[in-house]
């Protein structure tokens, strides 16, 4: 036996009103979350003369998430604010990363998998004007505010977003080609 919604309407009014509103709600509220000023990002790299490390601490962007769980982020870090606090290194990173044409490292989010206790994070990084797929493993913590810790690390090559690996004094000086990020951000309600 089918019924209507007069039918129900007549016989359960009480049922037929939850019902359009169920039907009728929008899905559990989503929130929107921005990048927290603690937030720090570091890129460690190897030279024929000594390690090295660039950090900037103005991240932006947003991370979308609803029902308890992250279902979209955006994550902009401004090239012209990595900072090592030597010249000639700032100076040779802006331009491997062509600072000018292309000022922000852009990571977009397509989705994270957790399995035995590991968040494998997936999406999109932007890097001197190269978009590549990017997967690597990131913790998340819950804190107190509703705000979300998401701390991870990961490798990548620069060639593989078609810089090549900075050189200076007639090539004495030169970098490996493999780089470390390595992430620490705080996601606040906004």
């Amino acid at each position: 036996m089918t019924c209507s919604l007069s039918c129900l309407l007549r016989f359960a009014p009480g049922a037929a009103v939850w019902i359009l509103l169920a039907a009728l709600a929008p899905a559990a509220a989503a929130q929107t979350l921005a990048f927290a000023p603690e937030s720090r990002l570091w890129i460690d790299g190897t030279s024929n003369k000594s390690d090295w490390t660039v950090e900037v601490s103005t991240l932006s962007g947003t991370v979308e998430q609803a029902e308890g769980a992250v279902r979209a982020a955006r994550l902009v870090v401004p090239v012209a604010d990595l900072k090592s606090g030597k010249v000639l290194m700032d100076r040779l990173m802006h331009d491997t990363l062509m600072a000018e044409e292309h000022p922000q490292i852009i990571f977009a989010l397509d989705g994270a998998n957790a399995e035995n206790g590991t968040l494998t994070v997936s999406g999109k990084l932007t890097i001197a004007g190269t978009t590549n797929p990017i997967t690597f493993p990131a913790t998340v913590e819950r804190l107190d505010g509703g705000r979300l810790r998401f701390t991870g690390e990961t490798r990548l090559a620069m060639t593989d977003y078609g810089m090549k690996p900075p050189t200076a004094m007639f090539g004495a000086l030169h970098t490996g080609d493999e780089v470390t990020i390595r992430f620490d951000a705080v996601a606040a309600p906004r």
